[in-house]
């Protein structure tokens, strides 16, 4: 009698190992954040700005991750690796109808992550000079 319980159980097993779908590869979407600057941030318009972020991955290593700085207009900084910690930094200026920064990470199998935040750019006045020195009523010799 033992040999009929054995024979279905068995059978159950050698039908459960038939799939041929194989050993599959699982890629987590990596992360990315905006340190640097918040939501609804003002900017001025045409100065030099240090953007600051960080992205990870749970299976890719930081340095394999690409990253880009863009505005919800132009690129800010072309596509560079992070740095081993994860840090990413761009320097670079925003114009008057940028609304949105975007710090963009791809990871090596292509899975992709943007983190946006919403900025208000300030626009800025042209610098003005006034001459103080000489004077028109002075005389001055050369």
């Amino acid at each position: 009698m033992k040999t009929n319980l054995v024979l279905p159980s068995l059978a159950l097993f050698l039908f459960a190992c038939g799939s041929d779908d194989g050993v599959k590869a699982y890629n987590t979407d990596p992360s990315a954040d905006i340190t640097s600057h918040e939501d609804g941030d003002e900017l001025l318009s045409g100065y030099s700005i240090i953007f600051k972020g960080s992205v990870s991955d749970a299976n890719h290593s930081n340095a394999d991750l690409k990253v880009t700085w863009l505005t919800d207009n132009t690129e800010l900084c072309p596509e560079q690796n992070a740095e081993a910690d994860g840090s990413t930094t761009c320097t670079a200026t925003v114009s008057e109808n940028d609304t949105k920064i975007k710090l963009q990470v791809v990871d090596p199998a292509g899975a992709a992550y943007v983190e946006t935040i919403d900025i208000t750019v300030i626009p800025t006045d042209a610098p003005t000079a006034e001459i103080l020195s000489p004077t028109m009523s002075e005389t001055y010799y050369a």
